[in-house]
C-alpha cells in the first residue's frame, strides 16, 4: 500500500466558484422580501389565533388574568392597539422594501468542500495534541486502522493509503505533485463532518450569537427607556397603558422604541451574527413567534419558549404592570435581568399577592358598575 503523506500545501481541489441567485423559497417572491413578510404574517396568524382561543374561552385554566381585568384595567381600546401595531408593521415593511438585497452565493457543494478542506487542515494538530498529552498517534493509528481507516488518518494527522503498493514517504510528496499523482479526495468522513458543520454547527452557531447580540441590545435599550425620565416620559406617558397585554400588542409601543429596538438594532444584530438572508428570516419568525406568546396572556406549561424563559407570559406580563415596570426588561433570555439584579420571578409570593389584588379590585368594579353603582377604587395602576 502506497502511503501519500498530507501537507497543507496538497488539498483537493476545490468545485468552481460560480456565485449565482438561489431559487426563491416561495415562487415569484424575492427571498429579500420574504424576510419580513413571513414574520409580519406570522404575528397575525398566530395572534389572531389567540385572539380566537380567548372568545372561545379555551384553555382558561392557563389564563393570566380575568376577563374583568381586559375591561377594566386597560387604558388603551382593542382598536387603539391594532392601529399601532398595524403602523409599526406597515412601516417596518417600508424600511425592509427599501434595504432589501438579493445574495449572490456560490453552490452548497462548494461552501461543502470549503468546510472539508478546514477539516483536513485541522487534522494536522491532532498528532501534536495527542503528543503532548504522551500518546503515541502512531502506534493507535495502527491498532485502529482496521477497524476505521478514516479515523487512522485523523490520529496520523492526515496520512492517507494510496491505491498501489509502492511506498512514497513524505521526501517523495514534491515529486509526486510535480508528476502529476493524485492527491488524496476528501474521504466519507471528512464530507460528513463538513456536511454537519455547512448545515447545522455554523447556523446554530450563528443563531445563538445572534440571540445573544439581540437580547443585550433589547435589555440595554429597553432598560434606557425605562430608567431615563425624559425619555419614559416622552415614550410611555404618551401611549395608553396596556397593563393586560392582547397577543397583538406585542407591537403596541411608541414609534422611537420601535425605531430603536427593532427597525435599526434588530437587524444589525442579525448582519453581525452573519445570518444570510433565509437564516434572518428564520431567526425573525421564529422571534415573532416569541415575541407574540410573551404577550399571550396564557402561561401554558409546555410551551418550548419556557426553554429560554421560564414562564415566559408570566415572567413579561410582569414588566406590564405598574408595580412591575423596572423589571424583567427582556424578551428574549433573562440573563440579564438576573444578571443585573432585575429579575422578578411572576409566581413568587409578593407578585402573586399583587395580581391576586388586581384581579379581585377588577371584579369589584365591575360587579358596581353592573349594579349602576359608582366606584371609588380605580384598578388602572394595579
Amino acid at each position: 500500500m502506497s502511503k501519500i503523506s498530507f501537507v497543507p500545501s496538497d488539498l483537493p481541489q476545490l468545485p468552481p466558484y460560480i456565485p449565482t441567485l438561489k431559487p426563491s423559497i416561495v415562487p415569484h417572491l424575492r427571498d429579500s422580501y420574504l424576510a419580513f413578510i413571513l414574520p409580519a404574517v406570522t404575528y397575525w396568524v398566530v395572534s389572531l389565533t389567540f385572539h380566537y382561543i380567548d372568545v372561545k374561552g379555551y384553555c382558561s385554566n392557563y389564563r393570566l388574568h380575568t376577563p374583568a381585568e381586559y375591561l377594566k384595567r386597560n387604558r388603551a381600546s382593542k382598536a387603539d392597539v391594532i392601529k399601532v401595531a398595524l403602523f409599526q408593521q406597515v412601516c417596518q415593511c417600508l424600511l425592509g422594501a427599501l434595504i432589501a438585497k438579493d445574495e449572490l452565493s456560490p453552490s452548497a457543494e462548494y461552501d461543502v468542500a470549503v468546510w472539508a478542506r478546514r477539516v483536513r487542515l485541522a487534522r494536522c494538530v491532532v498528532p501534536g495534541l495527542l503528543s503532548v498529552l504522551g500518546i503515541d498517534s502512531t502506534r493507535l493509528a495502527k491498532a485502529v486502522s482496521g477497524i476505521s481507516p478514516s479515523f487512522g488518518a485523523i490520529l496520523l494527522g492526515g496520512v492517507y493509503v494510496g491505491p498501489s503498493n509502492i511506498t512514497v514517504d513524505v521526501a517523495a510528496e514534491s515529486s509526486l505533485k510535480m508528476s502529476g499523482e493524485r492527491v488524496a479526495p476528501f474521504d466519507q468522513g471528512e464530507m460528513i463532518v463538513a456536511e454537519l458543520l455547512y448545515y447545522v454547527l455554523v447556523p446554530t452557531l450563528k443563531f445563538f450569537v445572534a440571540l445573544i447580540l439581540a437580547d443585550t441590545w433589547q435589555y440595554v435599550t429597553h432598560r434606557i427607556l425605562h430608567a431615563n425620565k425624559f425619555l419614559y416620559i416622552f415614550n410611555f406617558d404618551n401611549v395608553k397603558q396596556v397593563y393586560v397585554s392582547y397577543a397583538y400588542g406585542a407591537f403596541y409601543n411608541h414609534p422611537i422604541e420601535a425605531i430603536v429596538v427593532d427597525m435599526l438594532g434588530f437587524p444589525v444584530c442579525l448582519a453581525t451574527a452573519g445570518l444570510n438572508t433565509n437564516e434572518s428570516t428564520l431567526f425573525a419568525t421564529m422571534w415573532t413567534i416569541k415575541i407574540v406568546m410573551d404577550h399571550c396572556g396564557y402561561d401554558f406549561p409546555y410551551s418550548p419558549w419556557n426553554l429560554l424563559t421560564p414562564h415566559a407570559p408570566l415572567f413579561h406580563d410582569l414588566h406590564h404592570q405598574s408595580w412591575g415596570m423596572k423589571h424583567n426588561f427582556s424578551n428574549y433570555t433573562p440573563f440579564w435581568d438576573w444578571a443585573l439584579g432585575t429579575i422578578w420571578r411572576g409566581d413568587d409570593g409578593p407578585a402573586q399577592q399583587r395580581y391576586a389584588r388586581g384581579r379581585a379590585s377588577a371584579e369589584k368594579e365591575l360587579m358596581l358598575e353592573k349594579h349602576g353603582k359608582p366606584s371609588d377604587v380605580s384598578v388602572m395602576e394595579l
